[in-house]
């Protein structure tokens, strides 16, 4: 039984012994299960939209690649390689979404006028898409009742 496995660790800090007791074993790993499962479907979701986060880190304010990189991290605890992010921000600008200039030895980069506006259709089309997922998935979220 899940609930009924409890169990008594010494964890030795310093001089000092402390103890943890009558912790349940089940409720800490799915705690764990479950964070690793959030932070996996956060950094898909990361992935998969990351040329929208990008316009949206540019559209608030101009951001040189490390920039955004730290931003990225900050926000939603996903770290970047250069060679994910540069090639995207290259891709955006043949696009004509971004533009990028030199300020003090850094390429800096920033929303274009058709960026700004592709960005407000995205956001919106994404807005929507989003409550669909959600209403879809919340209409399909059932107990599951287990009889003994």
């Amino acid at each position: 039984m899940f609930g009924a496995l409890y169990y008594n660790t010494h964890i030795k800090n310093s001089s000092s012994l402390y103890t943890r007791s009558h912790i349940n074993v089940y409720d800490e790993i799915f705690s764990e299960m479950n964070s690793l499962f959030e932070r996996r479907i956060n950094a898909k979701f990361v992935r998969s939209f990351l040329d929208v986060i990008v316009m949206a880190i540019l559209n608030s304010a101009p951001a040189y690649g490390y920039e955004i990189m730290s931003t990225v991290h900050k926000e939603f605890g996903v770290l970047l390689s250069p060679g994910t992010l540069y090639p995207l921000l290259h891709s955006l600008e043949d696009r004509e979404l971004i533009v990028s200039s030199l300020n003090g030895g850094k390429i800096v980069y920033t929303t274009s006028s058709k960026g700004r506006q592709k960005f407000k259709e995205t956001l919106r089309a994404f807005s929507l898409t989003l409550d669909e997922m959600l209403t879809f998935m919340k209409e399909r979220n059932k107990e599951i009742v287990i009889k003994v």
